[in-house]
């Protein structure tokens, strides 16, 4: 007979559940917590021990949460109710950054679905719009994050969009101004073809991409120096290497290192003389497939500078100048130069005086200003018909595949452009104009000094900041779309 001796067991009891059923009891802890206002009385009994203060940046309210806003912020809560443990005052402000692109490009995405992205034109709907937007998922993520467990004062959050914050903002940039550091110039920032707006060199990201590598020639016209070894026939050409052949309708110079040694090699098979720099001779000339090349003369970079080239597809002549950014290392030595696209290229027409050309529209398309073959052409897709017009005129020298880290846009993740248009910068390196401060001051020192001052963990990331600091350029303040704190400016008739 089978003996059942579950009866005689003397078994521990409690009231720990056998299964944790967190989905169902996790809300009640939350609930416990919220009824019992846990948060605000911790921070009222350390209201008087040493404050820690957590910098939190805070996230746009486009969408729900994801793991990205899940892994930060429980990391910070976890350093926060440490430190409060620890006897510390450590309160936590959650607040949501309202405006920008991130808003915009997710309400377009609901009017397209909608069928109503063409009420965007009208400008205060639309901004209406993206604040109602905002709104609704800064109600969303609240509840989210207050899901996860993170403590805070949920009851009074900053949002960048309230008056306060704004009027914050405007009062910061009239104190740049007072001082100086404000200013609208026309240079090359990057510019996002697909956003259709001027991005800041925070918002760009790098990654692979392949480009069309070419090497072409800029036949010589004028040797008003009569170099030796230099001819104005058509058989005397510079060897340019470029990654951006969409860029070359904007050329307006080629540019050389003055110090560095250069070559005039004759091309024994076709009777052409190329110039180039002395260190990249042989691997040039290789890839070129120029056998047994002949030097004929050498020179620095500096006795180039006299020289003029004619445009390879545009009835143009321009002149060589000097740059100490051209580098021996790769490419052929020789740069050309578009001070519409690059901002070495615009500093050095800055020095030199030379026109800025930029045929690119808001689109990233070719204008009018362009080759009557280009117009109204994507710039990358452009790349292939100005390759094929080198061929036609017998300037293309070589074309390869290169892969390469690019540019991208940090939101819609496309290959960005460099594009001259008028923007609102922060000089970086303008001293004050204010009689009350340090007549040498200006931000870059100032954010130099500051860095000195501050503790790094690990201490690495001091001199990561240092080196960003140090070749940070001005900073492009505006930016061309509809939902954001505007700059405070009235145009003249002029412009």
């Amino acid at each position: 007979m089978e003996q059942n001796f579950k009866e005689t067991l003397n078994l521990p009891q409690t009231n720990m559940p056998m299964r944790a059923g967190l989905a169902k009891r996790e809300p009640e802890f939350l609930a416990i917590w919220e009824a019992q206002n846990l948060y605000q009385k911790i921070q009222t009994k350390n209201q008087d021990k040493p404050a820690f203060i957590l910098h939190d940046g805070p996230p746009y309210p486009n969408g729900d949460i994801h793991l990205g806003h899940a892994l930060n912020k429980i990391l910070k809560d976890i350093i926060l109710k440490y430190k409060t443990m620890k006897g510390y005052s450590a309160p936590y402000v959650p607040g949501w950054d309202c405006h920008g692109l991130p808003i915009e490009i997710q309400l377009l995405k609901d009017l397209k679905k909608k069928k109503l992205e063409h009420k965007k034109e009208d400008t205060l709907w639309f901004r209406n719009e993206c604040r109602n937007y905002a709104l609704r998922y800064v109600a969303t993520q609240k509840e989210q994050f207050k899901r996860l467990g993170i403590f805070g004062d949920w009851q009074n959050p900053y949002l960048t969009l309230n008056p306060e914050y704004e009027a914050s903002i405007i009062e910061q940039f009239g104190d740049l101004v007072d001082n100086g550091y404000i200013y609208r110039g026309r240079k090359p920032i990057h510019w996002c073809s697909s956003c259709e707006t001027a991005l800041a060199e925070a918002e760009i990201e790098y990654d692979e991409e392949k480009s069309a590598s070419i090497y072409l020639k800029f036949v010589i016209t004028k040797n008003p120096k009569k170099i030796e070894g230099v001819t104005t026939d058509g058989q005397t050409a510079l060897v340019v290497w470029t990654t951006t052949p969409w860029t070359l309708p904007a050329n307006v110079a080629a540019a050389v290192h003055p110090e560095h040694e250069y070559q005039i090699v004759l091309d024994p098979q076709r009777q052409k003389r190329y110039i180039l720099i002395t260190e990249l001779q042989e691997k040039v000339c290789s890839k070129l497939e120029i056998n047994n090349p002949q030097v004929i003369a050498k020179l620095k970079g500096q006795e180039l500078a006299s020289l003029f080239y004619t445009h390879p597809f545009i009835e143009q002549e321009s002149p060589v100048v000097t740059a100490e950014y051209v580098s021996n290392e790769d490419g052929t030595g020789i740069v050309h130069i578009a001070p519409g696209h690059g901002y070495d290229d615009y500093l050095v027409g800055l020095k030199y005086k030379l026109p800025i050309v930029m045929p690119v529209n808001d689109q990233g398309c070719f204008t009018k200003d362009a080759p009557s073959f280009l117009v109204g052409q994507p710039v990358f897709k452009a790349n292939q018909d100005i390759i094929e017009k080198l061929q036609a005129n017998e300037m293309l020298l070589k074309i390869e595949t290169l892969k390469h880290s690019y540019p991208h846009c940090w939101r819609c993740k496309k290959p960005v452009i460099f594009r001259a248009t008028k923007q609102w910068f922060v000089a970086m390196d303008q001293k004050t104009t204010n009689p009350e401060a340090a007549k040498e001051e200006h931000l870059r020192s100032k954010a130099q000094a500051e860095i000195k001052k501050t503790k790094w963990i690990p201490a690495w990331g001091e001199g990561r900041i240092t080196s960003m600091i140090e070749a940070r350029p001005d900073w492009c303040i505006s930016r061309q779309r509809s939902w954001g704190i505007p700059i405070p400016v009235i145009y003249c008739e002029c412009g």
